[in-house]
């Protein structure tokens, strides 16, 4: 596979050939801005002073060649809270400025005429919601905050019966497929891409299937294989790729050591934290991802910490294609204190207020959701090995509890 590929499709890993990005220009307060950058970026083009509470909006028509009974409307993400509406109409909203999101708009659009989507944003760095480093006075470890539509947008067109998803869990010769959303199953099947020349095809049953790979070839840093393959299930296709991977803590000469693919690896790695000059949180172009992750790799780095920031999915392709280790941080909520949560706890202080699980509270079931949605996008990319749950103690409860949920995810 080469990196160019499908470096531009929003969902590398999730690909259908019906989709249409409503990325470009928008309309926020009178002016005309690029989506998808931050209306703080220079690459935006917004002028002037953001207040806490804005609206896009931007005119599109559904393309000719959507030919299929439904349409579904994607959003990478929004900072930090939105409610978006078709022709008047409210579809949904969403709570949270790191994940993906999406609606079924078919009740909602015209298909022989324009239509209009319009997006309320309110960002008032809320930190009950996740915000990573962003901050209103940047200085020190504090960044420029970011506000809007960070992510590609794009509509797709799908059958009444289509996937919403899919999970593969990988092991050294074999994957477990399990696929989401189809309300019945008439026939499913996987076509795998072995060789350039030799393609293997599973029929799939239940949704739910083990898969033995023959001559299995393994993903490594070094070696990056990945499997390309075809979906189909019903009038729905989607194409995408998976590796054949573990990894696992295994002791060594009595020694605790991670190892991939059973055998020990030394992860040296560097804290990515994913700011670009002129986009902020958003790369001017996606093969930016592409130099970084070169770079990091002629340097002598096979890992990253991806820090308080979840990245656009084509960042995960590219570490997946070229072979570089993630340790992705989940964004965290709270405010933060240096005494409190750096100082103290280093010389073996406890605090003695925590949240609970059990307690109704909007940070706490802010961030459970959001590591869930967290882990259910990244779910499938093979270099994504290890997740930071907390980062430094930040906004952290239940610490015990919340690593067993991460995990059972």
């Amino acid at each position: 596979m080469k990196i160019e590929d499908y470096i531009n499709f929003p969902r590398p890993q999730f690909r259908r050939d019906d989709f249409y990005l409503l990325d470009g220009e928008w309309k926020v307060l009178g002016q005309t801005v690029k989506v998808p950058y931050p209306l703080q970026s220079k690459l935006s083009g917004f002028e002037g002073e953001l207040p806490c509470k804005f609206i896009y909006e931007r005119e599109f028509e559904i393309p000719k060649s959507f030919l299929k009974e439904r349409i579904i409307l994607n959003f990478g993400a929004v900072d930090q809270c939105s409610n978006v509406s078709i022709n008047g109409k409210k579809v949904g909203e969403h709570r949270g400025g790191y994940n993906a999101f999406q609606f079924d708009i078919t009740d909602y659009v015209h298909r022989d005429r324009s239509n209009t989507i319009t997006v309320e944003v309110e960002d008032y760095l809320n930190s009950d919601y996740p915000y990573g480093k962003q901050t209103n006075k940047p200085g020190g470890m504090w960044y420029t905050p970011v506000s809007g539509i960070w992510k590609s947008v794009w509509i797709e067109n799908v059958p009444d019966n289509y996937i919403t998803g899919y999970k593969i869990k990988s092991d050294v010769d074999r994957v477990y497929l399990e696929l989401m959303g189809l309300k019945a199953f008439h026939e499913a099947r996987i076509e795998i891409n072995l060789t350039d020349k030799e393609v293997m095809t599973v029929d799939i049953a239940n949704g739910n299937n083990e898969i033995v790979i023959p001559n299995p070839i393994n993903w490594s840093v070094d070696n990056p294989h990945l499997y390309e393959f075809r979906l189909s299930a019903d009038k729905d296709v989607i194409e995408g790729y998976f590796a054949l991977r573990t990894i696992a803590i295994n002791q060594i000469n009595g020694v605790n050591r991670v190892c991939l693919n059973g055998k020990p690896i030394f992860m040296h790695g560097v804290l990515d934290q994913g700011y670009f000059q002129d986009g902020i949180y958003t790369p001017k172009s996606h093969f930016d991802y592409v130099t970084d992750i070169i770079n990091i790799k002629k340097l002598g780095f096979n890992m990253l910490r991806k820090h308080i920031k979840i990245e656009p999915m084509q960042f995960y392709y590219a570490c997946d294609v070229l072979g570089m280790l993630v340790v992705q941080d989940m964004v965290n909520c709270g405010k933060y204190s240096f005494i409190r949560d750096t100082v103290l706890p280093t010389i073996g202080m406890k605090r003695r207020k925590v949240v609970h699980l059990s307690e109704d509270n909007l940070r706490k079931n802010a961030f459970i959701s959001h590591v869930k949605e967290t882990v259910d996008e990244l779910y499938n990319s093979p270099s994504v090995i290890v997740y930071t749950v907390f980062n430094e103690g930040w906004g952290q409860f239940d610490a015990d509890d919340m690593y067993d949920y991460v995990k059972s995810l």
